[in-house]
């Protein structure tokens, strides 16, 4: 399910702050009561979010129109009155809408903000493909795997065999671009327990291939399974014990390290 993402969204909400921010101030500035206030926020705070719309979708070239535009409607509307409201609630509305992108993007940048803005589950494995997907929805990469051992199935039965089947799906599944791991970066001493199947590396470049990262469980039903990575390696061999194994591991992982904070990954048979 999509949710409204801070980055995308910032400037419609900012927009919709500012404009409060901005008419509040201006009736407030102009001796209105309270019901004149409340009103003007709510006006404000409607043509701001539409005036974050058109900065979403124009960019900073739309500024100078929003803001003639606002003086002209304001001027229309009351005359020199309606422009003095106008200018004494710009200042208001420039500090709200400031504050508002700021808090955004602070939220969006830590890792609470970042799990709850979630993006039409970016990655998907359906037992044959691991495919990533943009903010609204478009398929933007796809790559050929394997999860489980050769001769295993999607079937419940053999989800549930640790060390053979494929991983389970139901869990709530995530990987983050900073946990990526690089065979180039273990120790000689690492690689040397590899070579004999042993280490954080067992088996080396042949079963891992020379990068992975590990799928963090953040909850679900996992079937009492664990340890699962997302790796290349000798395709597609033996299978994997529930890891995804891709065909094209270096295009997914050029694809990974250009992202940012924890992504969802869904896994539906």
């Amino acid at each position: 399910m999509a949710v409204l993402c801070p980055p995308a969204w910032g400037p419609v909400i900012a927009g919709m702050l500012g404009g409060i921010a901005a008419g509040a101030t201006s009736a407030a500035v102009n001796g209105a009561g309270l019901e004149g206030i409340l009103q003007a926020a709510a006006l404000g705070g409607a043509m701001g979010a539409i005036g974050g719309g058109i900065y979403l979708n124009y960019g900073t070239d739309s500024i100078p129109y929003m803001i003639g535009g606002g003086a002209a409607l304001a001027t229309a509307r009351a005359g020199l009155e309606g422009l003095s409201h106008f200018a004494a609630g710009f200042a208001g509305g420039v500090t709200g809408s400031v504050m508002a992108n700021d808090w955004l993007a602070n939220t969006s940048n830590n890792e609470a903000g970042s799990a709850a803005c979630v993006e039409d589950d970016p990655l998907k494995w359906n037992g044959r493909e691991l495919s990533a997907t943009d903010a609204k929805g478009n398929e933007i990469g796809s790559w050929g795997g394997v999860s489980g051992r050769t001769g295993s199935t999607t079937s419940q039965a053999h989800q549930r065999i640790r060390g053979y089947g494929p991983i389970p799906e139901g869990g709530q599944y995530s990987v983050n671009p900073q946990s990526i791991q690089r065979w180039s970066d273990l120790s000689w001493y690492q690689k040397a327990l590899a070579a004999v199947g042993r280490g954080e590396w067992r088996g080396g470049v042949q079963t891992w291939g020379n990068t992975r990262v590990p799928i963090n469980i953040q909850g679900g039903t996992v079937l009492s399974r664990g340890d699962f990575f997302i790796h290349g390696g000798a395709y597609p061999g033996v299978g994997t014990g529930g890891c995804i194994k891709l065909q094209n591991p270096g295009s997914f992982f050029r694809y990974l390290s250009g992202q940012n904070g924890s992504i969802p990954l869904t896994v539906k048979y």
